[in-house]
């Protein structure tokens, strides 16, 4: 008998579009990715379908551009429709005004352990702003962490970050997408990407999320992953990495149960602890489950 894998997926968006705004959808809005209108579609936990080797244990929904200008309208949506145990990453603006009272607003839902406000270009500016680094101070004095996407081999926006990490030690910083990794490992700057995760690994407040391969190359290889994320574990540590999915944004390349199967392919090159860490445990503990 074939023991099923139990999964804790930390990074899964839901598209309520009859109810949200979701103007990044929209065909004439940027980002401008091919076949990006399969996804504009009525999209929720009940599309979330897993292969006979694997259970559906957990999930956190990232934020999905519902309502930005009053995030816990999508919040109240997802406690009100989703089936599936779960927490929320909310979104939230560094540089408003109304931030505080944002983040009060959003304790209020109880499936709420954090925000996210996308960085990317402006992740140099926004972290080195003081009004945003107190916003991250109160962030992490309210019990909430910050979801950070960024490209960690820009130097000026890992140094943001890093600054960020040794200035707010009490904040959990988690880095998605495992901060844009070269889609390639033979790519000259996958080096860099390493030097820059063996550093990170001196700030025990960071984690990473190891998801969002489609976004770079959609034809992405087991190979290139599978080093990708052992070489993450071996510089980061085996308790700072998580596996997930970025679903449904995935689909661009292929079917949720597909991409787990190929994340099983790990179990070949760690401990079943480790792949337990990768999969479950660790998501548990960085997103609040307990």
């Amino acid at each position: 008998m074939t023991t099923r894998s139990p999964i804790i997926d930390p990074h899964v968006h839901f598209f309520y579009l009859a109810e949200g705004d979701y103007h990044w959808l929209k065909p004439e809005n940027p980002p401008h990715w091919k076949n990006k209108n399969i996804l504009n579609q009525r999209i929720t936990d009940c599309n979330l379908t897993l292969g006979a080797n694997h259970t559906l244990q957990g999930l956190v929904h990232i934020e999905a551009g519902f309502d930005n200008q009053r995030p816990w309208r999508e919040i109240d949506h997802l406690e009100h429709n989703c089936q599936i145990r779960f927490k929320s990453v909310a979104y939230a603006n560094l540089q408003s005004e109304s931030f505080k009272q944002d983040i009060q607003q959003l304790l209020q839902r109880p499936s709420v352990v954090g925000v996210r406000h996308i960085l990317d270009q402006d992740a140099a500016s926004i972290l080195s702003d003081p009004k945003c680094l107190a916003h991250l101070k109160y962030l992490a004095n309210c019990g909430l962490s910050f979801d950070a996407q960024l490209n960690i081999t820009e130097p000026d926006a890992f140094n943001a970050l890093c600054q960020c990490a040794a200035h707010i030690p009490q904040l959990k910083l988690l880095i998605n997408h495992g901060g844009w990794p070269p889609p390639a490992v033979s790519m000259p700057s996958y080096a860099n990407w390493c030097q820059n995760l063996k550093k990170l690994s001196n700030y025990p407040n960071i984690a990473m999320k190891m998801s969002g391969w489609e976004m770079q190359n959609k034809q992405w290889s087991i190979a290139d992953m599978t080093k990708t994320v052992t070489d993450a574990l071996d510089l980061l540590g085996e308790n700072r990495v998580m596996l997930a999915s970025n679903f449904p944004v995935s689909n661009l390349s292929l079917p949720y149960a597909e991409l787990w199967q190929r994340y099983q392919s790990l179990e070949q090159r760690v401990s079943p602890l480790v792949y337990r860490k990768l999969t479950n445990l660790n998501a548990i503990t960085w997103y609040q489950f307990n």
